[in-house]
C-alpha cells in the first residue's frame, strides 16, 4: 500500500471518528437544552408535563421531544438500561444515579458537564426541576454511579434506527432486555399513558384519634380507616375522588365517606362530600347514651396535610395527617351541644398511602 494512500485512510478514519464524537455531543447537547426548558416546573409522581414530573418521567419525555430517543420509563429500569461506566469517564448527557431512600436506586439526572446535572428532585434542599451539583452533600452523599445512554446509539451505523427503539445495549442479558421491554411497553401502554399524564391512584390507612374521653379532653383513640383515592394530574387544582371505610369506635358505627378533594398545593388538599353509615351511632356522655344521624350533605369535610414521596418497603407513598370535621344532629334534628358536637365531629386520621 503506497504512503499516500496509507495517509488517506488514517485521515479518513479521524474524520470520521470526530464526526461520531461531535454528533453525540450535539445530541446530549440537543437533550441538556430541551431539559432546562422543565427548570421551574414542581415535583409530581408519575408526573411527565410541565405541570409536573417525577425523576424518570423527566428523562424519558426530555429524551423523546429533544433527540427523539425512547428510554424506560422507572429510575429502576433506566439503571438496568444503561452501560454503567466509571466516574471519571463521565460526559454531558450520561445519567446519574442515587441512592435517596434505602439502599436501593431510586433517583436518576441528566448529566451537564462541570459537576453539575438538571434532574426532578422530590428531596434535597430544592424539589422540582432544578441543576444541583455533585458536589453538593446532600447529592454527594448518596450519588451511585454513572451510566452511559448515548454512545450505543450514536457510535454506530444504526443510529436512526437505534434512536427510536429501546432495546438494550448488547452488554446486558436477554433476559434483562426482556424485562425493561416489558417495563417500557406497560409505561408505554394507553393506560400506562393515561395513569402517567392524567391520573394518579392511591390506597392507604390510618389510626383515627381525637382529643377527649368521657371525664375530660384528652388523647383517644377512635378507630382505624382504608382510603382509596383517584386524583387527576393535568387540571386546575387537580381535583381527586375518594372513599374511606372507617370504624369509628366512640360512635359505633362504620362509615364510607365519599368525597372529592382539591388540591392547594402538592401537600396539602381540602375535601368534602356525602358519608354512608351502618348502624346506629351514638354519644355516651357519662350519663346517658344520645342517638345521632348525619345529614346527606353538608356532613363530611376536611383537610390533608402530605409528606414528599418516599419509598416504603419497595413502593412509592407518602404520610399524610388529616383533620376530618363531619356534622352531626340528634336523630329529632336537634343541635347537639358545643362540646358533645366536638367530641362526636372532630377526628384526626395519621397514616401511610401508596402510590399505586
Amino acid at each position: 500500500m503506497s504512503m499516500k494512500r496509507r495517509v488517506f485512510i488514517i485521515a479518513l478514519f479521524f474524520l470520521i471518528l470526530s464526526h461520531n464524537f461531535a454528533q453525540t455531543n450535539n445530541r446530549a447537547r440537543q437533550w441538556i437544552d430541551e431539559a432546562k426548558q422543565y427548570i421551574g416546573t414542581p415535583y409530581l409522581y408519575g408526573g411527565m408535563s410541565k405541570n409536573g414530573i417525577d425523576c424518570s418521567g423527566f428523562i424519558h419525555i426530555t429524551a423523546l421531544n429533544g433527540i427523539q430517543l425512547s428510554l424506560p420509563r422507572t429510575t429502576t429500569a433506566l439503571y438496568d438500561w444503561v452501560k454503567i461506566i466509571s466516574d471519571a469517564q463521565k460526559e454531558a448527557g450520561d445519567l446519574v444515579f442515587f441512592k435517596t431512600v434505602g439502599s436501593s436506586i431510586s433517583h436518576v439526572g441528566l448529566y451537564m458537564g462541570n459537576n453539575q446535572f438538571i434532574h426532578a428532585a422530590s428531596s434535597g434542599p430544592n424539589t422540582g426541576v432544578i441543576v444541583s451539583s455533585l458536589s453538593e452533600s446532600y447529592w454527594a452523599q448518596r450519588y451511585a454511579g454513572v451510566g452511559r445512554v448515548l454512545e450505543e446509539n450514536t457510535l454506530t451505523q444504526n443510529t436512526q434506527t437505534k434512536n427510536t427503539t429501546t432495546s438494550a445495549p448488547k452488554t446486558k442479558s436477554s433476559n434483562q432486555n426482556k424485562k425493561n421491554e416489558t417495563q417500557t411497553a406497560k409505561t408505554e401502554s394507553s393506560f400506562g399513558f393515561l395513569y402517567n399524564e392524567y391520573i394518579q391512584f392511591e390506597a392507604g390507612i390510618s389510626a383515627d384519634w381525637s382529643f377527649y374521653n368521657i371525664e375530660s379532653i384528652f388523647l383517644s383513640t377512635r378507630g382505624f380507616s382504608a382510603h382509596a383515592f383517584l386524583q387527576t394530574k393535568k387540571f386546575p387544582n387537580n381535583f381527586g375522588l375518594g372513599v374511606d371505610f372507617n370504624y369509628d369506635s366512640f360512635l359505633s358505627v362504620f362509615h364510607i365517606p365519599i368525597y372529592f378533594s382539591l388540591e392547594i398545593n402538592p401537600n396539602l388538599k381540602i375535601y368534602t362530600g356525602p358519608v354512608f353509615s351502618l348502624g346506629s351511632a351514638s354519644i355516651d356522655d357519662g350519663n346517658n347514651s344520645i342517638d345521632v344521624k348525619a345529614p346527606i350533605y353538608p356532613l363530611f369535610m376536611g383537610i390533608s396535610f402530605e409528606s414528599d414521596v418516599y419509598n416504603f418497603f419497595g413502593m412509592k407513598g407518602y404520610l399524610f395527617q388529616k383533620i376530618n370535621y363531619t356534622y352531626y344532629k340528634t336523630v329529632t334534628n336537634e343541635a347537639l351541644s358545643f362540646y358533645n358536637a366536638y367530641r362526636s365531629s372532630l377526628v384526626f386520621k395519621t397514616g401511610l398511602q401508596i402510590l399505586l
